[in-house]
Parts: structure tokens; sequence; C-alpha cells
């Protein structure tokens, strides 16, 4: 079949295309031939030198280190020259004070001259020497740090180790230890001979650059609600997605992993969920390219990860903001000599709890209550924990190995790595190979070039969960006494329950192969027409192919031999091309400063499927379709669609206390009617600095306080690529004078005036930092509303049709946010704390007259939907019949009906008697991370959690139903079994399935030690021996401890995925493990 054969079209582009992009970079990169000296031209009137510094910087890259605290950069000068060597630039501007210059590439140190006759000490005092070493709290060492006696031009800086030493006179004389973006220190030396020392960043003088749409901007001028994870804060967690390392430690981010399950990939919902049919998932950029694959994006290679998370910050997306947007900074090349990281870890994951279940005696008890005769001894005399059976210590290995470096000209950063993580249930498991490549090459003054480019392959193995014939809840309610074979390799069923086979059935019946390639990058172009107007030029592409087979035994399941075996061959392609034109403009005039961003962006997505599917096998042991005998109907699929945008952005700073930012953004999508095709998105933020007023300079211990307000719109078209057509389908047979011929006929009914759903939010926000930023706090409030959902609603008789999608309803989220960062100790023993607490209120106020809808359905013997939609409450709503205990007379559950009588099951009324039984969705969500550091010890906790979500335990309905003969849990002890037994546990009756009830809905709260780290840097003289720069080994665990009331194996489940209509049910998912790993980080 040609299907088969894309996968293979797909690795030979990538295969052509890497080698393209190699030789281009090797060809034009200078530093393979020569660097020619620059010269500067320059002409400033009454300018600070500190200013003119800064101009150099800007437009020739120089980087500029004040050695000693006492030049002037304060002083105005003017300057006018050109093609001019940097030194006769740099005396020009010193002119009249006594400096020197020490120039290497483009780094430029400047620092006092020493006069031989000031640094000798006076007579009077005994010459003795002070030696030591200055470090960052991380204890790496400071190169160029100024170590002067204060009041003197005696002085020195430290040497590449961070080391100095200096000649002083007198025991009183005091040390001071300055450098640029540090807080400078004093020490007396008094009688030590060694002072060393460790410098803190500056938080008020250091400015944080963010990303932000399509930009970078300074932390400190950001206006709108924006939160940012650093590569330090996620590095050496033992996941394979950096969701799972996200998680807790944004304020108003909701991670949502739905299983445990290796291969299983997350959901996020940034303040909330804003949709019923539309997707709820942000936009995922990594290095600027859209993307909608998280599971190929390796934690490792990531630098920071900004979530956009207001309108006003968002809006610059339009159309793919609407939910928010994950921005992916990954980790690039600096200046400097090559650099070689290798990071390697090994461990090992477990079940974290296990379900108590009946003993052989117990469950005979059990099986005579329901009426059943006893077992047959000769079949079912096993004795199997099927829980330790099933689930298993799982291993898991990650290796990383990069590359970086570069110079004035060039930056490259180079990567590749390997992790292989087994599931703890038998036999999944999960591989990931990936590559990746981020380049810059400045080919003149006024262009670079530049690409990000990425490989990734996954191979993983999958077992079905999320449903009551499935390995997990068959692991629990399978009998101890039934075997693993039969003498003739087939499974055995359980005692009087023919239908249903042990665990191993579901597994080793089948055997499952996934394979998936992805190609994500662009290629880039910046030109500066003059320093301060830049166009930037992007083409960005997203590739993806995979392949799924998988083989059914024809013998050993009883599915099996009904189906005669089964073979299913599945593939898809699909592809995106995105390109982008942005122009940007700024300047500082005096007080002033202004930027400017207008840009054009179009995509388009295309996206192909083909299954086939083959039964009638007469061998298991070749797995081909072409063994097999009787061929399914194939099907194939594709779909399209393309969009199309405008966008501008200016912001304005006046003093660095009056700040404001103006978006807009207009987006096409052909997802819908020719009229309705465009959407147009505005927003606006304001910021004020208080702190730069007057009236605040006695608050002295106030380092910052600045006051955000911020509106916008956004809109959503993540619906079908045809939902506003009318489609056609095959299928039809009509009879024409009496003879039947095939046709077609109308699959879904068209809708022209199919327009954007539209998301208004409004934030307001505040930015605190007490104590010179040993202390800050950010807090938000926010209300957002989406109307004109696009909802699937019923339609009348008339048109033929059941339902139609329309834009109908709407829905509300408000909520508030805050996030705390402490550094509670600041010596040699560090302590820094970041707390984060959000809290969110979802509401659907309008579903325009339709009835409510009905979700989250759960399989087999129990029937019937346990969510409902509906005006007044919130996505993921519960509903059905309250339950009102067991009547101690006959042991039968008993239920309040609408008017309060109670009264049993067959007395209930679907349409009157249901009611909404709690909630998914979480009051709070909140996360706490604690890190300490002492000489080279690294140590680190983080807590995450959630409080005041419900989970719908539909695996009880089945591990305490005692409707058959599957084992049942351990509670079932407490089961009525005599007039007057007073208990909560009804009694056993056969064929009496349990009702969609208040009995199953239990608290989710939890509170997990999400991760433990402890590492060591060894001393860089013994490292250094080795030709080793840094070595550091560590020992993480992660989700080791979790407290809640919760009785099912994990609070983090739901078999409805990301789902934001059907959340928290759990039947049967695959837990989340406890997970411990030992590695090295080694970097040469």
């Amino acid at each position: 079949m040609k299907y088969h054969e894309k996968p293979a079209h797909f690795r030979e582009l990538f295969s052509n295309l890497l080698p393209i992009l190699l030789a281009l970079f090797i060809w034009t990169n200078p530093i393979l031939a020569q660097n020619n000296e620059e010269l500067i031209t320059l002409s400033l009137k009454n300018k600070t030198i500190g200013e003119a510094l800064e101009t150099i910087n800007k437009r020739y890259n120089y980087t500029f280190v004040l050695r000693t605290p006492d030049i002037d950069t304060k002083r105005k000068v003017s300057i006018d020259v050109k093609q001019q060597k940097i030194e006769n630039v740099l005396n020009n501007l010193f002119r009249g004070q006594d400096v020197s210059f020490d120039i290497n590439n483009k780094t430029v140190r400047i620092s006092k001259t020493v006069r031989q006759q000031d640094t000798e000490p006076t007579q009077a005092a005994a010459v003795r020497s002070v030696t030591g070493q200055v470090t960052d709290i991380s204890g790496e060492p400071m190169i160029g740090v100024s170590v002067m006696v204060k009041g003197s031009s005696n002085g020195v800086v430290t040497n590449i180790d961070g080391k100095y030493e200096l000649k002083v006179g007198h025991p009183n004389e005091v040390l001071q230890y300055s450098f640029l973006g540090y807080l400078s220190q004093e020490k007396r030396i008094g009688d030590n001979r060694v002072l060393n020392v460790t410098l803190e960043e500056d938080v008020k003088k250091l400015d944080e650059v963010v990303v932000v749409g399509y930009s970078v901007q300074k932390k400190k001028d950001i206006t709108g609600a924006v939160s940012t994870v650093l590569a330090k804060d996620i590095e050496n967690i033992p996941v394979n997605d950096f969701g799972s390392a996200l998680a807790g430690r944004s304020a108003g981010v909701q991670v949502i992993t739905p299983s445990g399950k290796p291969n299983e990939g997350f959901s996020i919902r940034v303040r909330g969920a804003t949709s019923i049919n539309a997707g709820n998932e942000p936009l995922y950029v990594v290095d600027g390219v859209p993307t909608s694959d998280t599971k190929t994006i390796n934690p490792s290679e990531i630098e920071s990860i900004t979530v956009l998370k207001d309108a006003s910050s968002a809006a610059i997306y339009g159309n793919a903001g609407a939910n928010g947007v994950v921005l992916i900074t990954t980790k690039r090349g600096r200046k400097g000599e090559a650099q070689i990281e290798l990071n390697a870890y090994y461990g090992f994951s477990e079940r974290a709890k296990r379900i108590d279940v009946l003993n052989k005696d117990e469950y005979q008890d059990l099986l005579s209550d329901l009426g059943y005769p006893a077992m047959d001894q000769s079949v079912y005399n096993a004795n199997i924990d099927w829980q330790d059976e099933m689930f298993r210590n799982a291993a898991m290995q990650n290796y990383q190995l990069s590359i970086s470096g570069g110079n004035d000209k060039s930056l490259y950063y180079i990567s590749a790595g390997f992790i292989k993580q087994d599931g703890i249930v038998k036999p999944s498991s999960f591989e990931r190979m990936n590559f990746k490549i981020n380049l810059e090459q400045e080919l003149k003054k006024w262009i670079k070039v530049g690409t990000n480019l990425s490989y990734s392959k996954i191979n993983d193995v999958d077992v079905s969960d999320g449903n009551s014939e499935t390995v997990i809840l068959q692991a629990i309610t399978t009998p101890s006494v039934v075997g693993k074979y039969n003498a003739d390799g087939t499974f055995p069923t359980l005692p009087f329950l023919s239908s249903l086979e042990n665990p191993l059935s579901a597994v080793e019946s089948y055997t499952r192969d996934y394979v998936y390639h992805k190609l994500l990058g662009n290629l880039y172009a910046e030109i500066s027409f003059t320093p301060d107007l830049k166009l930037k030029t992007s083409m960005g592409i997203e590739m993806g192919a995979s392949r799924y087979k998988e083989f059914l035994d024809p013998f050993s399941s009883a599915w099996g031999r009904n189906q005669q075996g089964q073979a299913s061959y599945n593939t898809s392609l699909n592809y995106k091309w995105i390109n982008e034109e942005i122009l940007t403009y700024s300047k500082k005039l005096g007080d002033h400063s202004f930027s400017a961003l207008a840009g054009f962006v179009a995509s388009r997505y295309v996206g192909e499927s083909a299954n086939s599917s083959i039964r009638g096998f007469s061998d298991n042991k070749i797995h081909s379709m072409n063994a097999g005998t009787v061929l399914n109907k194939p099907s194939e699929d594709y779909g399209a669609s393309t969009n199309a945008s405008v966008l501008a952005r200016v912001t304005y700073d006046y003093q660095n206390k009056y700040l404001a930012t103006v978006n807009f953004r207009a987006d096409g999508s052909s997802k819908f009617g020719v009229n309705n095709r465009w959407g147009y998105f505005p927003s606006f933020s304001l910021g004020w600095r208080l702190t730069g007023e007057e009236f605040m300079k006695p608050l002295d211990w106030l380092s910052d306080l600045k006051l955000r307000v911020g509106w916008g719109q956004v809109g959503n078209d993540q619906v079908g690529y045809y939902s506003s057509y009318g489609i056609y389908g095959i299928g039809a047979n009509y009879n024409m004078d009496g003879v039947i011929l095939p046709g077609y006929y109308q699959s879904q009914i068209g809708n022209d005036k199919l327009r954007w759903e539209r998301t208004t939010q409004t934030n307001v926000g505040l930015d605190f930092s007490f104590l010179n930023g040993r202390i800050t706090l950010t807090a938000d409030a926010y209300y957002k509303k989406t109307t004109d959902l696009l909802l699937m609603v019923k339609l009348p008789q008339t048109s033929g049709f059941d339902s139609g999608m329309q834009n109908v309803g709407s829905v509300v989220n408000k909520g508030l946010e805050f996030q705390l960062t402490t550094r509670n100790l600041t010596g040699e023993l560090k302590w820094t704390t970041d707390f984060n607490i959000s809290t969110n209120k979802n509401e659907v106020t309008d579903m325009a007259g339709s009835p409510a809808i009905f979700t989250g359905s759960l399989d087999k013997k129990i029937s019937g939907n346990v969510s409902i939609i509906q005006k007044g409450e919130a996505l993921g709503s519960f509903y059905g019949f309250q339950a009102a205990g067991v009547n101690p007379q006959n042991g039968r559950m008993m239920y309040e009906k609408a008017n309060g009588m109670l009264v049993y099951e067959e007395d209930l009324s679907a349409d009157e008697d249901r009611r909404i039984l709690g909630c998914a969705q979480p009051k709070f969500l909140y996360g706490i991370n604690n890190v300490f550091s002492y000489k080279n010890f690294d140590f680190s906790f983080f807590f995450q959690g959630s409080y005041g979500n419900d989970i719908y335990n539909a695996t009880r309905m089945f591990t305490e139903g005692m409707f058959d003969s599957r084992n049942q849990s351990d509670r079932v002890l407490m089961r009525w079994r005599n007039p007057g037994d007073y208990t909560t546990v009804p009694r056993a009756e056969k064929d009496k399935y349990p009702a969609i009830s208040s009995r199953f809905v239990e608290d989710g709260s939890y509170f997990k030690l999400k991760n433990v780290k402890l590492s060591y840097t060894l001393p860089r003289q013994l490292t250094q021996k080795a030709l080793m720069d840094r070595v550091t080994v560590y020992v993480s665990g992660d989700n080791l401890v979790t407290f809640t009331n919760y009785r099912g194996y994990d609070p983090e489940v739901n078999i409805g995925g990301g789902s934001s209509s059907a959340m928290g049910i759990d039947q049967g998912v695959f837990p989340h493990a406890r997970t411990y790993i030992l590695g090295a980080t080694i970097v040469f």
C-alpha cells in the first residue's frame, strides 16, 4: 500500500535536509576564516559615558566590565568619530580620567590605572599578603572581580579561577569587592590572611529578559500576566515530558496528566477551560515555531518556559492564543570556547500504592452470598497476587550530550539524546531519540541568519486502560485462584464468568508497535536597516509521520479465537508550514522609550491517515497482513486548513514609571464561512511603577512596586477543518427502477454563519519587591468570558439532521493568582523558597436554550454518563442520584428523591431525581519549592497540591459492586449480611449493577512530595586534573509521597484524557509511579 511508504519519504527528506543546513553553516562561518578588527563610527552629543557604552554594545556587540567602582560613567560627553579602533574611541570618552583598558576580542575591562607609589604600603605598617577566592551563589569562580583596599587605589582583579592576592599594610584596612550586576561587599582584614567571598546578584540592577510574543522584554517592564520557569527549575527530574516538570510551578497553570503510562501526554489549562467543543489547549511555540505535539520536546534542551496568561499578552497570537500561550526557548550557544556537556542518569520506577483485595476464603464467602455454587477446586487452585504479577519495578535511563560555543560572529548549540522508560505495568515502555541544532551566524554587520532544528523518533508499547476489561481493573478483580495459562496455552477465565479472562490476556494476546518521526524547525534571517529598525523573516516547518501496528493472537484469547486473529496497520502523515515577517523599531529619546512591531503571518496544515485491518489468521507466528484472509473495510482521512494574520504592537515607557502596551491582530481561518473567516482581536495593558514616584522615596525598604491592568480579546478556531461545510459520505443505496445503486449522502449539515469563539479577559496585577529583592510577590486577579461557543446543538427534525455546530452559549472563568519568592538565607548556607497558589471558578453562563449535555460515559456493565454540562454549573460537574445510605433491615442502598423522600433505585426518575454530585475542578492549586545550597552541595524539595476537587471513582463500581464473580476490594468485608447491620456497603446481589450516584464521588484533594534532589559538585582542583571543567553527581526522587483521602491508586487520573467536559473520572486508569534516579553531569 502506498501509505506505508510515507514515513520513508519523511526520513529521506530529513537525511537530505540536514547535510545542506550543516554545509550552509560551515560555508558562512567566519570563525573558520579570519576575524578582521572592527572599526567604530559614533556620533553622540551630551550623553553620559554609560549611555555611550550602551550604544556601542548595541551596535557593535562589545561587552564592558568595570573593574573598579570609582570610574565615573555618569559624566556627559560629546563624541564624533568615524572608522576608529575601539581603544581610540574609549580614550576619547574617558579623556581626563586615569583609566586603562584590557581588550580581549569584544570584551573590554575598564579599571583605574594603578600607580606604583599608590600600591606600596607605608613604612610604618608590616607588609603582608591576603589571598582568597570570589565565587557566585552557585559556587562558580568569578573572573574580573575588583578587590580594592577601601580609600586607596591599591587593588587587583580576580583571575580565571576567581582567586586574588593583594599586599596590605594594616589589619584595620577594609577590602571592597565589586562586580557589575552584583552586590558589593566589604571585609575588614583583621588577622586574616585568607578572605573568601561570595557575591550575590543585585536584582535591582539586573534586568531579566523574558520572551514574549515575537520579541523579548525586560521582566520589570512587563504589563501583562506572564510567568517564567527556567531550566534550573526542571533539570534532572526523571520525566520524559516538560509538562510533568512544569506542574505546580506556575500560578494559574494546571497540568493534567491523565495517567501514569510512560507514553502518556499531558494537557495544560491556563486559567481554566474556556470551551466545550472547541479545544482548550494553549498554543505551544518552540523557538518561534508553533506546534501541537509536546511528547517530542526534550526537557533537557529547554532554556526557559514562559506562559502568557492574560489576553493583553496572548492577543498578539490572535486565534491561537485563546487558551494562553506557552513559549519554549531551547538552549543555544554562548560566546567562548566550545563546551561539551554530558548528562546521564539511571533509575527505576515502582507502584506507589496497592488496592487490598479478598483472599481465597473471603472470595469464596462472597460467591456464596451471591448465590454461586462452590468453585471447581481442580481448576481454580492457584495462589497468584495479580497486582504483583501485572505491576513491576521498571527501569529507566537517559543520556544527553551537547556541544555549544561561539564567538562574536557565530553561535552554535548541538545536542543528541536517548531516553528509555519502561512502564510499571507490563509490557508498556517509551523510547525517544532526539537531535537538535541551533545555529546563528552574523554574515555582515547588518544581517544575521540562523536555524533551530530538531528531530525526534519515538517508539512505544502501549497497554489499554480506562475501562472495566483492561489490565488495571483486571489486576484488581481477578481472583487469586485463577491461574496464568491453561494446558493448551489459552488464558483461564474467571469462575462463573466465561467472558472475562485473566489480565495476561489483555497484554500477551496483543502485540503493539508504534513509531513516530517528528521534524520541527525554522530558518530565519534578521536584517538591521539601522540599529533601531530591524526585519526578521522566518520560515518554519513541522512534520510528523507515524506507523502503528497491532496483532491479535488467533488462539490464546477468547476474543482472538472469535476473530481468528486480526492485524491492523495504521499510518499518518501531517505537516505544517508557517511564514513570519516581523518588522520592529525601537527608540529612546530622553525619558521616553518607544518600540513598535508589525508583521504578517501565514500558515497551512495538512494531515492525512490510512487505516486497514484483516482477520482470519491460521498461524500466530506471522503477523503480516498478507497472512490474513478476511479484509475489513479500509479507511482514509484527509484534512487541511489555512490561516493568515496581520499583527501589530506598540509599547511606551516614560521615565521607567509609566508603561503601556497596545496589541492588535487580524486572523483569517479557512474553517469558517466565507463571510466570517476574519476575526479582529485588540488588547492593551498599562503599568505604573509607584516606586519611581517621589512620594515613595522614604520607603527605601520597598525595592519595586508596580500596578498593572490589562484588557484584551482572543479567538478560538480549534474545531474540525470543515465544520462550516456540508459534508457528503459514501454508503447510501438508491432504488432506481428496481435496481439498487450505491451513492452519496449528506453526513453533515453546513453552517456558513459559523464564526470565531471569542474570549474577552480583564486582568489587574501587582508586582512587589522588598528588601533589595529578597522578597518578591506577584498577584493577579482576572475575569475571563468566552462567548459564541462553537457548540454541537440539537436541530429540528425538519433539517434532516440530529445536530449541527452553531455559535451559542458562554463560559466564564474568574480567579486569583499569587506567586511568592523569598531568599531566606544568603550567606554560606543559602535558602530560596518559591510558592504559588491560584484559584479559578468556572461556570457555564449561557447555552442559548440548548438542553443539558451529558458526557463521561462508562462502559460494559455500567451504562450511563457521569458528567453534565448545563447553565449555572462548572465544566466537569458530576451528575447522578444522591445516595442516602444502606437500609439496615434489608441491606439495600437507598437514594434521596428531589422531594426528599428516601426510595430504592427502581423508584427513581432519571429526569427528576438526578442532581449535581460534585465537581472535578479544584478550588485551589498550589506548589512550593525550597532550594538549599551549602558549599558544593545543593538540595531541593518540591511539593505540589490540589484542593477542593472531586473524583468519580468508577473503579469502585467494579471493586465494590458485588454484582458478579469478580474479586472485590477488602472494603466489601463491611457489607451488609444480616438484618440490623449498620454499614455503608450494601448487600451482595447478583446482576444488580450499582447506579451512578454520590456513593462513588470522593474528595480528590492531594498534597504530594513531588520531587527531591540532592547534588554534589566535585572540587575544581580535582576535576581539572582530569581535564574536566565541572562534575556534578545527583540523586533524585519523583512522586515520592502522596497525602490524600482518595481510595484509588492515584488522584491524578482521568479516563477522559485532557477533556474539559468529562474530568476527574477514574475507571481502571494507569497510575503514576514513584521514581528514583542516580545521575551525573560532566562538563568539559
